[in-house]
């Protein structure tokens, strides 16, 4: 059987002399700041932390503290947003601020059960920001965690049908660490540097020496893999109309579709949900440019691009300079569709 504390005492020394630096963690001898590791780690959800970090600079630069992030225009945190995917993540980040703000005194509460209670934190989210932010004792669990548990003890299912067992094993990893907070982030960094998903550098691991799938020679079968099933695919349209002046029509869609709260380029007949209503007579004036492509976490999509010219709009719209079009904080789909269209003009 594993000693955890052993197994603690390398990691942790390791830790110590390798970890990364990252613009959210705080520096030796300075305590964590809650708001960076809660805004982090939601912008983690789903996404490299390459892809973040530019992302998290620059809400930090806008937004230094809580008070003023809970104060910001919901259109300006899309907006920033833009191109990190998961839109939800950013209203449900804006309203747990006001939460924060209005009933919790701008203080984030310190562990997990309250934690949960505020939009957009679950349960992985809840455990790191009472472990990081507050070197309180919670077992977190993220897919660099379920990687090295599942190695570790050598665990021959998926991952998706032992979460059971892999929680049973990450709570003996952390059970009684000294340093909560530095263990949880030293198994983040092991999984995003050694214990890697594709050739593990097992040689350069700290906690080889506990690892069964490496005595065993199954490093680079275990975790074991699902197969992936194909995803359906959605077809629309996606409209860029222009008027005499040469300016364009954008809509800011509705919190209910998908991409709520974004501003975006009318479509029609991909989201389950009600269509963009166009101008009056703009649909009898449109050509076919081509199609774009893109990959949502649960479906591909198809747009076909179409331009036109119309003089009306709505209260729905409103019209905005060609020149000011890609400063709208577009999400990527509609960035595709734009790009499109510069490359006929």
């Amino acid at each position: 059987m594993i000693k955890s504390h052993d197994f603690q005492k390398n990691l942790l020394k390791w830790y110590d002399k390798n970890r990364r630096d990252l613009p959210w963690r705080a520096k030796d001898g300075i305590p964590p700041n809650p708001y960076h590791v809660w805004l982090s780690e939601i912008m983690l959800q789903q996404t490299t932390v390459p892809t973040v970090i530019p992302y998290f600079q620059k809400f930090i630069k806008l937004w230094p503290n809580l008070q003023k992030f809970a104060v910001a225009k919901n259109e300006d945190i899309m907006r920033e947003w833009a191109g990190l995917g998961y839109y939800a993540r950013a209203r449900n980040l804006h309203r747990c601020s006001q939460v924060l703000v209005e009933t919790h005194a701008s203080v984030f509460p310190d562990n997990e059960n309250d934690l949960l209670s505020l939009p957009g934190v679950g349960p992985y989210t809840a455990a790191a920001i009472s472990a990081i932010a507050f070197d309180n004792h919670a077992v977190v669990i993220d897919g660099n965690v379920d990687r090295i548990v599942a190695r570790v003890f050598a665990i021959r299912e998926p991952i998706r049908m032992s979460k059971p067992v892999i929680r049973e094993k990450a709570a003996w990893l952390y059970n009684k660490v000294k340093r909560p907070g530095d263990f949880a982030q030293s198994l983040m960094d092991l999984g995003a540097t050694i214990c890697v998903p594709q050739k593990p550098r097992c040689h350069s691991c700290p906690v080889n020496s506990f690892c069964e799938a490496f005595k065993s020679g199954l490093q680079n079968t275990i975790p074991v893999k699902l197969e992936k099933t194909a995803k359906p695919q959605s077809n629309g349209r996606v409209y860029w109309i222009e008027n005499k002046k040469g300016e364009v029509l954008i809509e800011r869609r509705d919190d209910k579709r998908m991409l709520g709260g974004m501003a975006a380029l009318p479509t029609s007949g991909w989201d389950g949900k009600a269509d963009s209503t166009l101008p009056n007579g703009s649909e009898n004036r449109i050509v076919y440019l081509g199609d774009v492509y893109h990959s949502f976490t649960h479906f591909d999509l198809k747009l076909e691009v179409w331009k036109g010219i119309s003089a009306r709009t709505s209260s729905d719209f409103v019209w905005v300079k060609k020149k000011e079009i890609l400063s709208q904080g577009f999400p990527t789909v509609f960035k595709k569709a734009v790009k499109m269209v510069m490359a006929y003009d």
